[in-house]
């Protein structure tokens, strides 16, 4: 057995060391978190993924029902392997262990792009490692069972495809992720959109983009339009105060409606996504772009409009996972990008628990107050509000070191071209 790994190619060898890992870790995550919630389910998002899944097709019927936030084709993607898991190992542990295999797709999917754009061996076992042991995945896969993971996975793929000269695959690729995975990627679908039509992909990528992303909502919104309903998604307003954003810091210091705020910081999150897009493209900068300079590009996009839009939670954030391993090479911003990430679920820790506290802890959340209550003295207020205060900070620094970093990008750059 040692002599058959020895005789394995280096990166495959490093591949399955990362996988080892990677099974190793996000069990005993799995095993703690069944341990602290005594298998009792403690967020309510968990039934929602379940009803997607098995309803899939309720999106499409223009219902009011709180399914239409979401993106159309997730529930049929989500119904893949959770409908199989829950009959295999119950309910907790199949949605936890469903986006966990979403999040390994992920991280393969990351690490053929890296492989393909030749990063140094070394950089790259460090940032699977850093994917593999960093709150800001396993958070959202094995804890939180959020399906952003899903999201990061056609980031990734897409991404993919790009370094293979498949732009054209690539943009439908992310298409459809607008409709199964978040709506957020429309961010980046443009922007590849705009590139490959900079680079004289004439009107082809505007036709993949419009068909992928548009077709599945297109009878969500008919239906819903016909039925005299709220728009699906665009209806939707939520509050912000379990968010982790700076509109969370600052609803303390005002009466801000989540009407207001989500008007307010559209507007601001779309012109900080597009202000650095559109100076790249009227200076001709897209024609040609390489992969590390559109993934620094796109990583830059998404983290604006995730800084300066109302509603993002921390899972959110899995989204650019993939971007940071494509698109850096200075080791000190990969570790300390990948710390900023996974700061918001601080955030979402002394939040949950301070509701639980409130609510008196019930089912499984009961566990994590216990938690709580073994490694911080006190009531979770304070520290709800440092975490805030921290992550706000680490965030829009970083979001600003990388923007700094895009204007100044040359495509001659050693480890940047």
């Amino acid at each position: 057995m040692v002599r058959v790994f020895k005789n394995i190619d280096d990166r495959w060898k490093t591949i399955l060391l990362v996988a080892a890992a990677f099974v190793l870790v996000r069990a005993l995550l799995l095993a703690a978190v069944y341990n602290i919630s005594g298998g009792t389910e403690f967020t309510y998002d968990v039934r929602v993924h379940f009803h997607l899944a098995g309803a899939p097709f309720e999106p499409f019927s223009g219902t009011r029902y709180w399914a239409g936030q979401y993106p159309p084709l997730q529930g049929m993607l989500e119904a893949i392997l959770l409908a199989p898991l829950r009959y295999l190992v119950g309910d907790f542990l199949a949605i936890r262990t469903s986006f966990i295999i979403w999040e390994a797709f992920s991280v393969f999917l990351t690490w053929l792009c890296m492989e393909r754009m030749n990063v140094p061996a070394r950089l790259s076992r460090l940032i699977l490692l850093l994917l593999v042991i960093m709150p800001s995945g396993w958070m959202t896969s094995a804890v939180m069972a959020q399906e952003e993971v899903m999201a990061g996975a056609f980031v990734a793929g897409a991404m993919l495809l790009w370094a293979r000269d498949r732009s054209l695959l690539a943009i439908a690729l992310c298409g459809l992720g607008v409709g199964a995975g978040k709506i957020f990627l429309v961010l980046p679908l443009f922007a590849m959109v705009l590139a490959s039509v900079a680079g004289g992909g004439g009107i082809r990528p505007v036709i993949a983009g419009a068909l992928t992303s548009a077709l599945p909502y297109t009878p969500m919104l008919l239906a819903s339009f016909f039925k005299g309903e709220s728009v699906p998604l665009i209806g939707f307003t939520p509050t912000f105060e379990f968010t982790s954003g700076i509109w969370n810091l600052g609803s303390s210091l005002s009466n801000i409606s989540s009407v207001t705020a989500k008007r307010i910081s559209l507007i601001l999150g779309l012109l900080g996504a597009m202000a650095p897009l559109m100076w790249f493209f009227l200076r001709g900068a897209l024609r040609g772009i390489s992969v590390r300079r559109l993934s620094l590009t796109l990583l830059v996009m998404l983290l604006w409009f995730l800084n300066l839009f109302y509603h993002v939670n921390p899972e959110y954030f899995a989204i650019v996972l993939p971007l940071m391993a494509v698109a850096l090479r200075d080791t000190r911003t990969i570790v300390l990008g990948y710390m900023a990430l996974s700061l918001p679920w601080a955030v979402n820790f002394f939040y949950g628990v301070s509701i639980a506290m409130s609510r008196g802890a019930l089912g499984g959340q009961g566990g994590f107050v216990n938690l709580f209550g073994a490694l911080f003295p006190g009531r979770p207020g304070g520290y709800l509000t440092a975490a805030l205060i921290v992550t706000v900070i680490a965030n829009l620094t970083l979001v600003i070191h990388l923007t700094t970093m895009l204007f100044n990008y040359r495509e001659n750059d050693s480890g940047l071209s």
